[in-house]
């Protein structure tokens, strides 16, 4: 049960957000029904059993057993900077200087999420245009799924927050050669992966975009030449220590990086993964590696759009019902992208995005074998669809300093 004095802390913390909130003066409407949605639902918490709320749980224990032995001996012991455990560490640190109230932790993510849709706002904004970012804006404030995981002290809202800074600064070069915004989005891309190690994809494809395009050039101002002394050492030393198990990122091939070209691990994965009552059918796993051809394409199908009617006909719960709802959400947003999928297609930045973020978003529909660990994985990606679906309105970007 949510305590009195946890109660306390969020309203008078509340309060502050409010008067803080009012600041932003061309979406506080929406960030003030964002906040009130999210502490509705946190109040509400105790008598509804929210989505991932045992892994919520885990979390919050295993870090306040950390903070019990100090920062040296509880929590910098055996610190690993991606995965889980740094994201029980890092909550660790909020128990040093706060005290066991996970409501506390909770209202950390209701805090952040706002930050989300601020940051949201502003590169929606920047590259879509005003309607269509305070349309989308409103529509992430009460958006289900963000909602239930901006309430809990998970992953979600930190790897939102990190990846979509990271995709904004990722513009902003591509729009200008700015290479200070390349090392911000580069910085953001590496955080972000510290909270899920997924996100490793996409500083890498980032990296390898921004590589390949100062190399093919032919000309090489000042400071995309100090760009290539200073990122290709740290890239070349940070995938050196991937390599050599320095840096374990258990997400990508089991901490061992040979995995993601070994068919046995794969097939391993695939059953492993398809477990639980929401569990995709056996039908869709890869029997061979020939089946990959079909299989990773409806796996695909399977993390955007799950759960489908006929997989849950015959035992309805009030959880598949909000999976059906939000599947169908999805299937609303890319029902529009394809509808206009000819001016995407016309559109630079839209192939860019596509470039860093779709091998990402292939390696979750891989590594997923539910929905409900798809709806928790993909609304990472919500804010992605939605840029793609509003640069359909600018496909002619300038390209500056890039050509």
């Amino acid at each position: 049960m949510n305590s009195i004095i946890g109660i306390i802390w969020v309203e008078a913390i509340s309060l502050i957000l409010l008067y803080i909130l009012y600041s932003f003066k061309e979406i506080r409407v929406v960030l003030i029904i964002a906040l009130i949605s999210r502490l509705t639902l946190l109040i509400l918490s105790d008598y509804l059993r929210l989505p991932d709320i045992s892994d919520s749980h885990a979390f919050e224990e295993f870090a306040w057993i950390k903070s019990q032995g100090g920062l040296s001996e509880g929590i910098l012991k055996n610190f690993r900077f991606f995965g889980s455990e740094f994201f029980s560490s890092f909550l660790a640190f909020f128990y040093l200087f706060l005290p066991r109230e996970v409501l506390l932790l909770s209202l950390i993510s209701v805090v952040v999420s706002l930050l989300v849709i601020v940051q949201a706002w502003k590169v929606l904004v920047e590259n879509c245009g005003r309607i269509f970012a305070k349309n989308s804006v409103y529509f992430l404030a009460i958006f289900p799924s963000f909602l239930i995981y901006s309430v809990q002290p998970l992953r979600e809202v930190w790897v939102v927050l990190f990846l979509i800074m990271g995709i904004k600064y990722a513009l902003n070069w591509f729009d200008s050669g700015n290479n200070i915004s390349a090392i911000l989005a580069s910085i953001f891309f590496v955080i972000a992966s510290f909270f899920h190690e997924g996100m490793m994809l996409v500083f890498s494809m980032f990296i390898l975009f921004y590589l390949c395009n100062i190399t093919f050039k032919t000309k090489f101002t000042i400071s995309q030449l100090l760009s290539l002394v200073i990122f290709i050492p740290l890239v070349a030393v940070f995938f050196s220590a991937i390599f050599l198990g320095s840096i374990n990122l258990a997400k990508l091939g089991g901490g061992d990086l040979s995995n993601l070209i070994n068919y046995e691990y794969y097939m391993y994965y695939f059953n492993s993964r398809m477990s639980g009552s929401a569990s995709y059918p056996a039908h869709i796993n890869p029997s061979s590696a020939v089946d990959f051809i079909w299989a990773i394409p409806l796996r695909l199908i399977y993390f955007l759009f799950s759960p489908f009617i006929l997989d849950i006909f015959n035992n309805i719960r009030i959880i598949d019902l909000f999976g059906l709802i939000d599947a169908l959400i999805y299937l609303i947003i890319f029902v529009y992208i394809l509808k206009n999928l000819k001016y995407i297609a016309m559109n630079k930045k839209s192939k860019f995005l596509l470039f860093i973020l779709m091998p990402v978003i292939l390696a979750f529909s891989i590594g997923v074998g539910n929905y409900g660990t798809a709806i928790r994985h993909r609304a990472k990606f919500i804010i992605v669809f939605l840029l793609l679906l509003g640069l359909k309105n600018k496909f002619n970007q300038p390209t500056n300093n890039r050509d």
